[in-house]
């Protein structure tokens, strides 16, 4: 256990975070006890967290607001459920390919149980990622980023596309942002379509 007090002088206050764990030293929950004016309010659990027979976390959070975690048999995080008041308030689920991910699916629920989110793909070319789509659920406001490497694979150049299905079936392609690297000795240099470039030097 490691205790914290956070000590508030100009309200005479006296915050209290105690700090449990695990046997496998994995921070298990916190709770907080305040005192104001001399007067010790009730313990209240601030955050927790639970974990498999694997030690892989599938609980984060508190009564009113957690996440829980489901993994598959190679351990790759399937799917992320965020809880607000016990209703389900967001989403998350993940698709792999040869232990790559090549898939997230984002979906949020509005208070009539509407959904809405973005679906993301990923490619990949000799286990470099190669490209990344984003498609919003619903509406046709879509993205693309294009990665390019040279023969040390180093990843040389970026370019973002914002487009509708449209632009796509009728081939236009107009890259909203651009960003090229290069490589030398002792220094990376990363150049923006805007007009500024930042170097990296290493010594």
């Amino acid at each position: 256990m490691i205790k914290k007090e956070i000590i508030r002088t100009s309200n005479q206050s006296i915050e209290t975070l105690n700090y449990f764990y695990t046997n496998f030293k994995k921070l298990h929950y916190i709770t907080s006890q305040e005192t104001y004016f001399k007067y010790q309010n009730k313990e209240v659990l601030k955050d927790s967290a639970a974990y498999d027979n694997k030690n892989r976390i599938v609980f984060h959070g508190y009564k009113s607001r957690h996440t829980t975690y489901t993994y598959d048999d190679k351990d790759n995080l399937t799917e992320e459920n965020i809880y607000l008041n016990n209703s389900i308030y967001s989403k998350i689920l993940y698709e792999y390919f040869d232990n790559k991910l090549i898939k997230k699916t984002q979906l949020s629920y509005d208070t009539k149980k509407k959904e809405y989110g973005t679906i993301t793909e990923y490619f990949y070319l000799n286990d470099n990622l190669s490209e990344i789509k984003v498609e919003t659920i619903n509406i046709d406001i879509n993205t693309k980023k294009i990665f390019t490497y040279n023969n040390l694979n180093q990843l040389i150049s970026i370019k973002k596309l914002d487009y509708k299905k449209s632009d796509i079936t009728n081939n236009i392609e107009k890259y909203s942002i651009e960003t090229t690297i290069e490589y030398s000795t002792k220094k990376i240099t990363i150049y923006h379509k805007n007009g500024y470039y930042v170097h990296y030097e290493f010594y």
